[in-house]
């Protein structure tokens, strides 16, 4: 399936919740919802036949705000997953990071084996980008 990668303002990601109706999805909450958001800048969204299916937040000063450029969600809908879409928005999220000029290594914290799996996933000259903390499979509690 063909996809488009875009990085947007976070009305996307509000929008992508609504639309989907994850507003009770405990992954979803737990990875886009309250603080988890307002502490973002832009998002990387993919795009399949102009519906948003998934989409990575990125902030510049990090969840904290203690200044460490951070990817704070990613989020994919379940029928899309698998197919390379979380990676290639990772991608374009640590891409369009760089092009910002934001300083390295860029934080990402991982709450999943699938999370922890795809970041680990990337190119080496992108892990070396990163600063990877694994913090448990919370997220694995909750299947969907």
């Amino acid at each position: 399936m063909e996809y488009q990668i875009d990085i947007r303002s976070l009305a996307e990601v509000t929008a992508f919740i609504q639309i989907n109706n994850l507003q009770n999805n405990p992954a979803a909450v737990l990875l886009l919802g309250g603080d988890r958001l307002t502490c973002c800048d832009k998002t990387a969204i993919a795009i399949i036949n102009g519906k948003t299916v998934g989409v990575v937040t990125v902030s510049y000063q990090g969840e904290s705000q203690d200044g460490t450029p951070t990817i704070v969600g990613a989020y994919v809908l379940k029928s899309y997953r698998g197919q390379g879409i979380g990676k290639a928005m990772l991608l374009a999220a640590i891409d369009f990071m760089q092009r910002k000029r934001l300083k390295t290594p860029y934080r990402i914290d991982t709450v999943s084996k699938a999370g922890q799996a795809l970041v680990l996933s990337l190119p080496k000259e992108t892990l070396d980008l990163i600063q990877l903390n694994h913090l448990g499979n919370l997220l694995d509690m909750f299947p969907e």
